[in-house]
């Protein structure tokens, strides 16, 4: 027997579909915010087949991200007076009976105001930030970040669910220490070769699978923790092996490093 979620959800379905500016709306959404699902499908049938497979795999993602949001509230936030967690819990049924648009939005505005007061927690021109229990990081954020923190030195991301970086946090150029530690993370922006400033890199219990060959293209690096992640083996590569000689790390205890990981979900 079906839970009155499961039918309510049905229904939001099929009334997306009668709406043809709506529906258009979440087919280029799909594409757009879950490209990692929809590339995974090599199949031949239309879209909206494609679409009510992938559907409630798109709603357990979000859910999921919204339940992280609760799990993991920040005190910064809880004592400052926009407490965002009540809203997000007010919001809860809204949140569920939304369409997969407005769930991205919602998930999106919540996470860049938990980011906000964080960085204004810190203080103005702060030059160490830590980023914890968030399910996304937009590039508004790190606009803000940017503009509140210019000479931002250190930063940590701790026990976040997100995989990816925005594209613009190659404009972070005077980092000089860069963690991520018990998060989702699946791999590093193109644009962290510009990092220039970087001279410690740790990257610990994340989901990467594969080593990132952009660390070896910043030039001051002097420190590298990678472990415990799901990388299983090294590019052959010239260049890997005079980079991890120059920083001082054997390739076989790099890849023995990573066999235990733990997940922050």
């Amino acid at each position: 027997m079906n839970s009155v979620s499961t039918i309510f959800n049905q229904w939001i379905k099929n009334q997306i579909r009668l709406n043809s500016g709506l529906w258009l709306k979440e087919v280029h959404a799909l594409y757009r915010n879950f490209p990692h699902l929809i590339w995974m499908e090599h199949c031949e049938d239309d879209f909206k087949q494609r679409y009510d497979r992938l559907y409630p795999q798109i709603q357990h993602e979000q859910m999921r991200g919204y339940r992280f949001l609760l799990e993991n509230k920040q005190h910064a936030v809880l004592a400052s007076e926009d407490n965002v967690y009540e809203e997000i819990e007010q919001q809860s049924e809204l949140f569920q009976n939304s369409t997969l648009v407005k769930r991205k939005a919602l998930l999106q505005l919540w996470n860049h105001r938990i980011a906000k007061q964080l960085i204004q927690k810190a203080g103005f021109q702060a030059k160490i930030i830590t980023f914890q229990g968030l399910t996304a990081f937009s590039e508004l954020t790190l606009t803000y970040l940017l503009k509140r923190c210019p000479n931002l030195y250190s930063l940590t991301i701790f026990k976040c669910s997100f995989y990816h970086l925005p594209q613009n946090f190659g404009h972070l150029r005077k980092l000089v220490q860069f963690i991520v530690q018990k998060s989702l993370l699946k791999a590093l922006p193109n644009t962290f070769r510009r990092l220039t400033s970087l001279k410690e890199v740790v990257l610990e219990e994340t989901q990467l699978s594969y080593f990132p060959m952009l660390l070896t293209k910043l030039p001051v690096l002097k420190k590298l923790q990678i472990g415990q992640n799901l990388i299983t083996e090294l590019p052959k590569s010239l260049v890997l092996e005079k980079f991890l000689q120059k920083i001082h790390l054997d390739s076989k205890e790099l890849l023995n490093q990573q066999r235990k990981h733990t997940s922050v979900t």
